[in-house]
């Protein structure tokens, strides 16, 4: 018995001897395997690399050059012009090479457009400085376009293509009136107070004198004149209609009876023209003889501070009352086609378009009578100043004294 348990002792020995060393063989061969694996890698690396060199970019066979992985024509690509990385500006374009303006020397880029900043009304003086409406652009500022034009006392106003109203001068016409309306048919200006012919015939006045120009009469009117204390309008019935102050003695409010086509309001007195044989009637002060109108037809008539003058029916102008301001009697020869009056001096407009002043020179402002050789499309005057539409660009040109004669550009 003990024999047979020594000899399964002794095989139980030889398989564990023999499972270690078949266990020492497989941790051997390891190796091998893991060097054959490594070979493996870098084959295909190899391979890996000569496909990359293979589908690499080939810039040079096609005359271009690769920039940031792109085959580029250096010659034209605004990108890479002449070189990787040189970026032609804006306004600027690639050609052989180089970067090129696209504009003309006297042009400049703006918006995609080569435009002239000196004349292009969306871009004025710079690229994106659009001249606001009813103004245009000329040598690199916003001209106002105007329709009509208005003055008085120290201020001027102009009615614009898009039908809004500018005014400037000592004060601004929108300080009597906030806001100041659009499409206006008519303005005139007095001393301190101003009178608006709406667009639906209505009177809209303003006064900063407590004088009561501003309580104009309710109805529709064809015409309205401001004088200095009191203003008159011609209704649309022909009627005459008066307000304001009326002064001991002088009875400017007085208006007579029948219908008018046009009425002027001064100081002191007023003159209108009769419907039909268009006759003159003035009333209030006759100091200096301003209500002793001369006989025949007018077809317009303007008053300053103690006389009026017209436009016959031939065209041709006569002047009464105060002979002492300056030469206001005695109107040039020759015909006009409008008269504008202020407090002592009168310009008119004549059938050529040249406009001629005349009157006191005895003020702070001589240069009034001195109108610019251009011309004008219609014309009006201030105490020290006087306005024109130019006729060739529609305009606005002032000559005189104060910063009403100042036309703002934009």
């Amino acid at each position: 018995m003990k024999t047979k348990f020594c000899t399964r002792v002794g095989l139980v020995g030889l398989f564990l001897l023999l499972a270690a060393l078949v266990g020492c063989g497989d941790n051997e061969a390891e190796p091998v395997d893991n060097q054959n694996q490594n070979q493996n890698q870098n084959q295909n690396q190899n391979q890996n690399q000569n496909q990359n060199q293979n589908q690499g970019l080939d810039c040079e066979s096609e005359g271009l050059v690769e920039c940031s992985e792109v085959c580029v024509d250096t010659s034209v690509d605004d990108n890479h012009c002449g070189d990787c990385g040189v970026v032609c500006g804006e306004g600027q374009v690639c050609e052989g090479g180089l970067c090129l303006d696209i504009c003309a020397a006297e042009l400049d880029y703006c918006s995609g457009d080569c435009v002239d900043l000196m004349t292009d009304d969306d871009h004025c003086s710079a690229c994106d400085f659009p001249c606001p409406g009813g103004t245009e652009c000329d040598d690199g500022v916003c001209h106002m376009v105007a329709d009509a034009v208005y003055a008085g006392d120290s201020l001027s106003c102009a009615t614009v293509s898009t039908g809004d109203t500018v005014c400037w001068g000592t004060t601004a016409l929108d300080m009597f009136f906030d806001p100041l309306p659009i499409d206006l048919q008519h303005i005139d200006i007095g001393s301190l107070a101003a009178c608006l012919l709406l667009e639906d015939s209505t009177v809209q006045c303003d006064d900063e004198s407590g004088r009561g120009i501003d309580a104009a009469p309710s109805g529709d009117f064809q015409s309205v004149s401001v004088g200095t204390r009191h203003a008159c309008g011609v209704r649309d019935v022909g009627s005459l209609a008066c307000w304001g102050e009326n002064p001991d003695g002088m009875d400017v409010l007085d208006a007579p009876g029948g219908t008018f086509i046009d009425v002027a309001s001064s100081f002191f007195h007023n003159c209108a023209i009769e419907s039909g044989d268009q006759e003159l009637s003035c009333w209030g002060s006759n100091t200096y003889g301003q209500l002793d109108a001369p006989e025949g037809g007018f077809r317009q008539v303007v008053s300053g501070i103690a006389y009026s003058c017209g436009i016959r029916l031939d065209d041709t102008v006569e002047c009464w009352g105060d002979t002492q301001v300056g030469t206001l009697a005695q109107a040039p020869s020759g015909t006009f086609q409008q008269l504008a009056a202020a407090y002592d001096f009168i310009c008119g407009l004549r059938a050529n378009g040249q406009v001629e002043c005349w009157g006191s020179d005895n003020t702070v402002a001589p240069e009034k009578l001195d109108p610019p050789d251009e011309e004008f499309l219609s014309v009006a005057v201030g105490d020290y100043h006087g306005c024109g539409i130019r006729a060739d660009n529609r305009r606005i040109e002032c000559w005189g004294a104060t910063n009403a004669a100042e036309v703002p550009v934009f």
